[in-house]
């Protein structure tokens, strides 16, 4: 019996040891997975970890919405592309469909992420919506980054980043801006 368990055991004792290194396109997919993953379930504090330094202010306001007025029912990486002879550069194509709180219309997105190397790891540098309903990046009228915390708020019924008296965001009524990029993956029905 243990005869024929022991190659089992070695495979196993193998798949785990550190022989192999991690390659650049190893730390790309998991920024990209995972930054992704963290939006999806509600977490723009934890996403906010693999967005530069500073790209973070702008990263807040676009994203305090999420997983307050407005939830991510799922995601799709569409594309990633690396550039560059060391993969210093890349891009990812997510589709996300959504929601907004106490609304029963899924809407879609396209997001463009762009990546850089720094420091041997894959930060997000730019986002954008090339595609479908731009107000999911919309920043609240009122932020405030000083006060947002990019937490769930304490109490229920209030915000310490939005400016109660400046108005809310009515994505419905959304103007999006006309962006191109022409770079986007097609979609297919």
């Amino acid at each position: 019996m243990l005869r024929a368990l022991l190659p089992l055991l070695l495979g196993l004792a193998l798949a785990g040891c550190p022989g192999r290194a991690e390659t650049a396109s190893d730390r790309l997919r998991d920024a990209v997975i995972g930054y992704n993953d963290a939006l999806r379930f509600g977490r723009p504090d934890l996403a906010l970890e693999a967005v530069a330094s500073d790209e973070r202010t702008d990263f807040a306001g676009g994203h305090y919405r999420w997983g307050r007025s407005l939830d991510v029912a799922e995601y799709e990486i569409v594309n990633v592309q690396a550039a560059g002879e060391e993969l210093e550069q890349a891009v990812s194509f997510v589709t996300l469909r959504w929601t907004v709180r106490g609304e029963m219309i899924v809407r879609e997105s396209l997001l463009r992420q762009v990546w850089a190397k720094r420091g041997g790891r894959y930060v997000l540098v730019d986002e954008t919506v090339v595609d479908g309903d731009a107000s999911l990046l919309e920043v609240p009228a009122g932020f405030r980054m000083e006060t947002s915390g990019l937490s769930r708020p304490d109490e229920p019924g209030t915000d310490a980043g939005v400016d109660a008296g400046a108005g809310a965001v009515d994505p419905g009524n959304a103007q999006p801006d006309a962006v191109v990029a022409p770079e986007a993956p097609a979609r297919t029905p």
